[in-house]
């Protein structure tokens, strides 16, 4: 019987574009496939979280305990595969890993061990909007604080290491879903676009938008 080896998955994407919901959504779609969702912000530095007000740049790479999360993620891979050719045959099918995080990009031996990378371009103003909706019981200040906070250390942080990497970015198998408009040429209307580019437009900017696009791109990679 074939050896069945575990299939990673990057997710990646600006704070806000969509990521832990396009995990999710692949979860609840392909329950059968999915073994493992794994998420950055389970390894950030330290054990609280100030408000925004009080909060200095929490954003970069450096604040993410890197060493543990790639240490892990291969630990899961072992495990996936151990499962998938130790058991019955619906077990042989689980072996689909996600891992989703705005930083991914940022680091080397991480980015290596994806099989395939998903990237989620969107506008900032989309991006901040989607964070000020995670909670519907945000008094005005608070309001106020975190849209600071995005405009002085998220939307930067982004841009500067996960943006720029992905723009040089020679992973052989991603996708980018955008949402930006930020491939139109404003002169002449035409796209340039790296391959493997899904664009969307105002009606299909929506999370059953992003996944139809991503799912349609991993069938035709035989992931699904």
């Amino acid at each position: 019987m074939k050896t069945v080896q575990p299939i990673i998955v990057g997710i990646s994407g600006a704070s806000g574009s969509g990521k832990t919901t396009l995990a999710s959504s692949l979860e609840n779609t392909f329950g059968d496939r999915v073994a493992r969702i794994v998420h950055q912000d389970n390894y950030f530095k330290g054990e609280s979280c100030p408000s925004y007000k009080e909060r200095t740049d929490l954003e970069t790479p450096e604040n993410i305990r890197w060493d543990d999360f790639a240490s892990d993620l291969q630990q899961v891979a072992k495990d996936v595969a151990s499962r998938c050719n130790n058991g019955d045959e619906n077990s042989r099918k689980r072996n689909i890993i996600i891992v989703e995080g705005y930083l991914l990009l940022a680091h080397d031996e991480l980015l290596e061990l994806f099989d395939y990378l998903i990237f989620l371009r969107s506008t900032r103003t989309i991006c901040m909007q989607r964070r000020l909706g995670r909670r519907s019981d945000r008094t005005k200040s608070e309001k106020d604080a975190l849209c600071e906070y995005f405009g002085k250390y998220v939307w930067p942080n982004y841009e500067e290491h996960t943006l720029k990497r992905y723009e040089n970015l020679e992973h052989e198998r991603h996708l980018c879903v955008d949402s930006s408009a930020s491939n139109v040429c404003s002169k002449t209307g035409e796209r340039h676009l790296p391959c493997c580019t899904i664009c969307l437009d105002a009606e299909t900017m929506t999370a059953a938008g992003v996944l139809n696009a991503t799912v349609s791109w991993l069938k035709e990679e035989h992931v699904f």
